[in-house]
């Protein structure tokens, strides 16, 4: 995401980049409700507003899917953080030693309660998962497809009266950002999730957007039904905005590079390790390529790590954000291996997804406003 929106102009052939993105619907598993739209207290959260359809005549939400993003020489690629920073997972995870070589098939089962549908058969045991159906339909969706981006907030206006709603933001002193999301994910809670992770640290100040899942209603079993801890929010807030306001950067990609996921088993639970997603941030100096900022992301890093480990720093912010982040990356990631290795158990358990109903369905804002 960057930082000082509008403050660069891009070459144009930057411009051919974007032509990577193509607008299409995608066909799901799984079957979802009418969609909702979540209502918001914007007294937890008063800096941050999400901007549907009708605010600014749009007739559909901008869609996107990019050629796969994989490794890090792509993920830190100037056209990637140019025209798609936001929320990128492209990290396939692999098996521990005990597991590797076995065969392994998934199964969607409806009768289970629901965070407890999947089941995982590795040779001739089950085992247990814990994942609701808001977020493991549209996870196997977007782990199926050839796309690892997520969410951007580096989309354009795009007609008049966007321009028009842009321009009286920035009369009240907000900067408007435009949202492009991956069609798998498209009103669901994983592809809003996505768009508060890459919200978070707008302008280097998460101290807004940390509040805005427990201002929301409907309350989401396994997303937003637990209290923040204030306390602890607010100084990770405070941690992180002093660190990046001092900083030179202008712009951040949310990604898993190096998460170096592994399953294993551990009584009759499924388990995923691996280091969680975080920032990384790059400076766009003008008329040069993007060049990452490796001392701040170390020290980035480091503070998220004083603050709790394992990426207990970020979650302090945001439990509801950052559990779902990292548990979007760790089984999207697990997935990408079932698919890539047992392409055939793969496809059995996609078929399998069409027995799930119901699945909550999210309203994705088309654009996020920052005071």
């Amino acid at each position: 995401m960057t930082r000082r929106f509008g403050q660069f102009r891009w070459a144009s052939w930057l411009v051919v980049a974007c032509s990577l993105l193509v607008l299409l619907s995608a066909a799901f598993a799984g079957k979802f409700a009418p969609i909702t739209r979540f209502a918001s207290d914007r007294t937890l959260a008063p800096r941050d507003f999400a901007i549907y359809k009708e605010d600014v005549n749009r007739i559909a939400g901008a869609t996107f899917l990019v050629a796969s993003i994989v490794g890090r020489d792509q993920v830190y690629d100037d056209p990637t953080v140019r025209t798609i920073g936001g929320v990128i997972y492209q990290e396939t995870a692999s098996p521990d030693g005990k597991l590797a070589g076995k065969k392994i098939s998934l199964n969607y089962n409806p009768k289970l309660p629901d965070g407890s549908r999947l089941e995982i058969r590795i040779d001739d045991q089950t085992y247990k998962s814990e994942l609701y159906d808001w977020a493991l339909i549209p996870i196997s969706n977007f782990a199926n497809s050839p796309s690892t981006a997520l969410l951007s907030l580096l989309g354009k206006a795009e007609s008049d009266d966007e321009r028009d709603f842009q321009r009286g933001q920035r009369r009240n002193g907000a900067k408007t950002f435009w949202v492009r999301i991956h069609p798998d994910l498209k009103d669901t809670l994983v592809g809003f999730n996505a768009l508060l992770t890459d919200a978070m640290l707008l302008l280097g100040d998460p101290s807004s957007t940390r509040q805005y899942p427990e201002g929301l209603t409907p309350k989401v079993p396994g997303w937003n039904t637990s209290e923040l801890d204030k306390t602890v929010s607010l100084a990770a807030s405070q941690t992180f905005s002093s660190l990046l306001i001092q900083a030179s950067w202008n712009s951040y990609i949310f990604n898993d590079l190096n998460a170096e996921y592994v399953f294993s088993t551990a009584g009759d639970r499924f388990v995923i390790k691996g280091k969680p997603p975080t920032y990384h941030f790059f400076s766009l100096p003008f008329g040069e390529r993007a060049r990452p900022e490796p001392e701040l992301n170390d020290q980035f890093q480091r503070t998220a790590n004083a603050l709790g480990a394992d990426g207990g720093g970020l979650r302090g912010l945001s439990p509801a954000v950052y559990d779902t982040s990292y548990k979007t990356s760790q089984w999207a990631a697990f997935f990408r291996y079932v698919k890539s290795k047992q392409p055939a158990a793969w496809s059995a358990y996609l078929a399998s997804l069409d027995r799930a109903t119901n699945v909550l369905a999210i309203e994705t804002p088309v654009a996020w406003v920052r005071k």
